[in-house]
C-alpha cells in the first residue's frame, strides 16, 4: 500500500495510476476527499518510469534519449583526448544511465536500440572502425549481463541473508521434503508460470540466474564476487 501511494504522489496533479497487464480499459474516477483523480498511463517515480502495462517502453526511451546525447559528446571528444579520458565520460553519462535501477527494467525485451547505442560509445572509447566488434575493443558489460549482475548481486546477499526485501525462493531440499541431487548446492528451484510479466519477475529470473552462477564463486565475500562473475559473464561473449 505504501509503495502504491508513493507512485500515486508521483503522478501529474489529481491523477492515479493503475498497472495491468490486460487490454481491458478501466474507465473510472476515484475520489480523494474532495478531489476527484483521473487515470494517467505513466508516471516518473525517483527517476525511473513506470507505465500501466509494465513493460518499461517509456522508460527506455527516455534512456535511450540520453544515452544518445552522450555518444554524440563522445563523438567529438574523441579527436581532443586520450582513451582513458573518454573511459571516464563514458561511465559518468553512458554506464550511469544504463545501469540506474536495471535490476527492474533490464528484462524487457525492447534494448535492441539501446545496445546499438552502447556499442557506438564503445567504439567511440577505443576509436575503432565502424564495422569493429565493441567487444574487441572494450571489455565491458553489455546491458543484459549488467542486468544478469545486478540480479546475481541480490541473489548473493538473499544466499548469505542480507536481503531485507519480501523475497524467499525455494530451494529443492525444501521444497520436497528430501535430499535431491542438487540439494547439497546452493540451488533454488523455478517457480513455474508462463506469462511474459512472471518470467521477468526477480521471482522467476532470480533463480534463474543463480542457477548459472559458478559453484566456485558462491561463497565468497561480495566484492570478489561481483568481480568474478563479471568476468564469468565477459568470458561467455
Amino acid at each position: 500500500m505504501a509503495g502504491t501511494q508513493q507512485a500515486l504522489s508521483q503522478c501529474p496533479k489529481n491523477f492515479f495510476i493503475m498497472f495491468s497487464t490486460g487490454r481491458v480499459k478501466h474507465d473510472f474516477v476515484i475520489k480523494f476527499g474532495n478531489l476527484d483523480l483521473n487515470q494517467c498511463t505513466e508516471t516518473n517515480y525517483l527517476g525511473v518510469i513506470l507505465d500501466n502495462k509494465m513493460s518499461w517502453s517509456p522508460h527506455i526511451k527516455s534512456v535511450q534519449k540520453k544515452i544518445s546525447s552522450s555518444v554524440w559528446a563522445l563523438s567529438r571528444l574523441r579527436r581532443f583526448v586520450p582513451t582513458e579520458s573518454l573511459k571516464k565520460v563514458y561511465y559518468g553519462l553512458v554506464h550511469a544511465n544504463l545501469t540506474y535501477c536495471i535490476s527492474y527494467w533490464g528484462g524487457a525485451k525492447n534494448l535492441k536500440k539501446l545496445q546499438s547505442l552502447q556499442n557506438r560509445a564503445v567504439k567511440i572509447i577505443c576509436k575503432a572502425k565502424k564495422r569493429d566488434s565493441p567487444s574487441l575493443c572494450y571489455n565491458t558489460l553489455q546491458i543484459r549481463q549488467s542486468y544478469h549482475l545486478q540480479i546475481a548481486t541480490i541473489m548473493f546477499k538473499v544466499q548469505s541473508g542480507k536481503w531485507t526485501g519480501n523475497f524467499n525462493p525455494v530451494k529443492p531440499a525444501s521444497k520436497h521434503n528430501h535430499l535431491t541431487r542438487f540439494a547439497s548446492k546452493d540451488t533454488y528451484c523455478l517457480p513455474q508460470g508462463r506469462s511474459d510479466m512472471f518470467q521477468r519477475s526477480l521471482s522467476y529470473i532470480g533463480p534463474s540466474v543463480w542457477n548459472d552462477v559458478p559453484e566456485s564463486i558462491k561463497t565468497l565475500n561480495i566484492g570478489n564476487f561481483k568481480k568474478l562473475f563479471m568476468n564469468h559473464l565477459l568470458s561467455k561473449k
